[in-house]
């Protein structure tokens, strides 16, 4: 079984794919995807004017798309987003360094605001439903549709699912929203019979 490589970059106002890099076309690249946490990815690659605009391809905030080939089978691992970006020389080449955070960082960039939330009353924020639907209120309010234009995020969806999960309840306002997420999917679980 063969396994290879390619990263995309992809411009995060249009969605457009700017430049395409195979496996050969980089090195030292380390990524590295987190479950509850923020996932990280770095690599380097030679600067060709005559191929592509490294400024306008590694912009802040552009996604770093992973795919993984096995077998010609084509994968997405995950997806990141550019942050840092350092030209140096390597070996008498040009080269890039860019450094990326994985997408929960969008949550984590994001503050609990009593003003930007439809249960936000009396100055704190109060919730009470299940899981799913308490991180579900939380993303459209805070990320997706706020009242405050500038802190909606362009094109993210998130998935409405129908599941009867277990309850949580919180009342706060002005914590990390990354945080609180954090804290409610660690609640633990108490049942009795």
């Amino acid at each position: 079984m063969e396994v290879s490589l390619e990263v995309q970059i992809v411009d995060h106002k249009t969605g457009n794919t700017l430049y395409i890099f195979s496996k050969e076309a980089l090195s030292d690249i380390v990524f590295s995807r987190k479950l509850n946490d923020i996932g990280s990815i770095s690599f380097a690659v030679l600067v060709d004017d005559s191929k592509y605009d490294y400024a306008t391809v590694f912009a802040i905030d552009n996604f770093i798309d992973v795919y993984i080939y096995e077998d010609l089978t084509k994968t997405k691992f995950s997806s990141y987003l550019v942050r840092s970006i350092k030209q140096t020389v390597i070996y008498n080449k040009k080269t890039i360094i860019v450094g990326g955070v994985g997408l929960n960082d969008l949550i984590k960039r994001r503050i609990l605001d009593v003003e930007n939330d439809t249960f936000g009353v009396g100055g704190y924020v109060t919730h009470s439903d299940t899981i799913h639907n308490v991180l579900t209120y939380l993303a459209l309010d805070h990320l997706i549709d706020s009242s405050s234009s500038s802190r909606n995020i362009p094109d993210l969806t998130i998935s409405i699912l129908n599941e009867n999960t277990n309850t949580v309840g919180f009342r706060d306002r002005y914590i990390n929203l990354f945080e609180l997420f954090q804290k409610l999917c660690a609640k633990p679980i108490v049942t009795g019979k």
